[in-house]
């Protein structure tokens, strides 16, 4: 869905360095909350796939897409349509997601390689939209300003649950997202015809 209007997808290109990790690793964090390795599976891959529409959408305009890597410090927007819990309590997987559009706001605390994260503050530290990823967010867009124009910074990835507590989207959760700058050359590679760039 585009616009409302539900769109043909003609083809699926995902990054050649994607790995998926396996269910026995996700089954293991689940029982014992240790998400080490889980988490070490993710942040060796390419978490990013392109589709390729059946045809040209002209009523929507496109965002750009940050080439620049200067996400650190800098405010990001997170969009999504994701589980949604409070800092204090956080949310259980099993809770129902929402099917509205939400939006926050993070400051991107790291920003090197694939990656560009943010942790989830508590009062008075928080912006006053603070916010994270939550378990439906993935693949949602991470927007940053320049000036009066807005960019494509990052996609949601994946959130890193803390150890002591069971219970995901806690203050002190980061959320870590696909950093567009480190894929711009790949993406343009893709879309021109040539998808053997690298990110």
């Amino acid at each position: 869905m585009v616009n409302g209007v539900a769109r043909d997808v003609e083809e699926l290109v995902i990054h050649p360095g994607y790995k998926k990790p396996s269910q026995e690793l996700l089954d293991q964090a689940l029982a014992t909350w240790d998400w080490t390795l889980f988490r070490a599976a993710l942040s060796a891959s390419d978490d990013i796939a392109l589709i390729k529409l059946a045809k040209p959408i002209s009523d929507v305009s496109p965002v750009s897409l940050n080439k620049w890597e200067r996400e650190f410090n800098e405010i990001v927007e997170i969009i999504g349509k994701g589980a949604t819990g409070k800092g204090d309590i956080g949310y259980q997987f099993g809770d129902p997601h929402r099917t509205e559009l939400r939006r926050a706001q993070n400051k991107v605390t790291s920003a090197y390689g694939r990656w560009l994260c943010y942790s989830l503050d508590k009062p008075p530290e928080a912006l006053p939209l603070e916010g994270g990823s939550g378990s439906g967010d993935s693949g949602g867009p991470v927007l940053m300003r320049s000036g009066k124009e807005w960019s494509l910074a990052g996609l949601t990835s994946w959130a890193d649950p803390q150890s002591t507590v069971r219970v995901p989207g806690r203050y002190g959760q980061i959320s870590c997202n696909v950093r567009i700058s480190h894929y711009a050359k790949w993406i343009e590679s893709v879309i021109s015809g040539h998808p053997s760039g690298e990110g």
